[in-house]
């Protein structure tokens, strides 16, 4: 039977570690403002639809949480 678990290409895994690493002190920080904290901190350019798809991805497999939008702005949703 074959497994449904596609395989992460290695430039994508990178990114989800370092995204992984931006949030381990348990801040709640909005997906645009985790794009530019990456694109800052690690010097990568990276496009946002490709930076979305894997905060979508970390999140399905259990790795960070969507949290609630701030009232303010329902569009940015913060990620722990």
């Amino acid at each position: 039977a074959r497994s449904s678990v596609r395989p992460v290409p290695k430039k994508e895994e990178q990114v989800r570690y370092l995204i992984l690493g931006l949030l381990r002190r348990g801040e709640r920080i909005h997906g645009y403002a985790l794009w530019k904290m990456y694109e800052r901190r690690f010097g990568q350019p990276i496009q946002n639809g490709k930076f979305y798809r894997i905060l979508k991805s970390l999140a399905e497999a259990g790795f960070i949480r969507p949290t609630a939008h701030a009232a303010s702005d329902p569009r940015r949703v913060p990620y722990e």
